[in-house]
């Protein structure tokens, strides 16, 4: 970070930090680059955190930047750009194997922010779809039935988890809600 204006060339990037808060015995919360770390004096310890304003959390994961509570906070564009991240770098690190490509807890913990603003559906298609590899594209699989069905299977199974985490956590959301929200009623029981 450079520390004077004229000690900068016109051309470098400058990054602005901004302290959120500060215990000047203990730790500082400072904001960069939209990122929060939280900077642990006595330590010499930096941790990223929750990307919410004060809280004290830390990220989900390295691929979802905000605490399992915030991340259902956010408007929907979010939630969808940080699923394409993870599916990118679950991607990534499966090397493309279609066993190893489902997103686990954090494409569970997307769908669930997801329930909540009723955009499931469209949330479980970007997992899908960036994920795994489309099977009707040509790729390694292409002259191998074999190799093609394992990968329709993969993703049809990720689909159908996907799909039962979103169903389990209307279930939840539903029975803590227990009243219509525009008419004050009991819901009635879901199965």
């Amino acid at each position: 970070m450079p520390g004077r204006a004229d000690d900068r060339s016109a051309g470098d990037d400058v990054v602005l930090v901004r302290v959120e808060s500060a215990d000047p015995e203990h730790q500082v919360v400072v904001v960069a680059g939209g990122c929060r770390f939280e900077l642990c004096l006595t330590q010499e310890m930096v941790q990223e955190l929750c990307r919410e304003p004060y809280c004290g959390r830390g990220p989900f994961s390295e691929d979802i930047p905000w605490c399992a509570t915030h991340l259902g906070e956010r408007s929907m564009l979010e939630p969808i750009e940080t699923a394409k991240n993870l599916g990118y770098a679950t991607r990534d690190r499966a090397d493309y194997e279609p066993d190893r490509c489902g997103g686990g807890a954090g494409a569970d913990l997307l769908v669930k922010a997801a329930v909540a603003q009723a955009s499931a559906p469209e949330m479980v298609k970007v997992l899908i779809d960036i994920c795994f590899d489309d099977p009707d594209e040509e790729g390694p699989w292409t002259f191998d039935d074999h190799l093609e069905m394992q990968l329709r299977h993969v993703i049809d199974r990720e689909r159908l988890r996907l799909n039962n985490v979103a169903c389990d956590e209307a279930r939840r959301i539903r029975r803590a809600a227990a009243t219509c929200s525009v008419c004050s009623r009991a819901l009635p029981p879901w199965t």
